[in-house]
């Protein structure tokens, strides 16, 4: 009798509902509403795609499978080579976006305006330029 219990309560949370597996987003805002990156959560997740959200207001997005290459400089920050694409971007405090990478759990990167750029304390990260052009 005990196992008749136990056995469909083990299903029902191994085969948990769609709505419950969602990519959760990290949640780091500052003051002003701007975040340089956003990382997911959970343990078996992992983003997509990484999407570069330019300070124009355009975004551009590239798959994970096509992500060939990452070099990490703390002075220059991040080149991504992206067949055929090579993505630079330039920052402050970019390592946890740098691992995050690495696990294929960034989902986005966000270019800072001017405005945002100044309300960013020194202590946190910040995306200063991004950059996409011929690999």
């Amino acid at each position: 009798m005990v196992e008749e219990l136990v056995l469909p309560e083990r299903l029902r949370r191994l085969a948990r509902a769609p709505e419950a597996d969602e990519v959760e987003e990290e949640e780091e805002d500052s003051p002003d509403g701007y975040r340089a990156f956003s990382l997911v959560r959970g343990i078996r997740q992992h983003a997509l795609m990484l999407e570069f959200r330019l300070r124009s207001g355009d975004s551009l997005a590239f798959g994970y499978p096509w992500l060939r290459e990452v070099r990490f400089n703390r002075s220059n920050g991040l080149v991504l080579a992206f067949d055929p694409q090579i993505v630079t971007v330039r920052g402050r405090h970019l390592e946890s976006l740098h691992a995050g990478v690495l696990m294929h759990r960034a989902r986005w990167v966000w270019e800072a305006d001017h405005a945002s750029a100044e309300l960013v304390p020194e202590s946190a990260a910040l995306v200063e330029g991004i950059t996409v052009g011929p690999g």
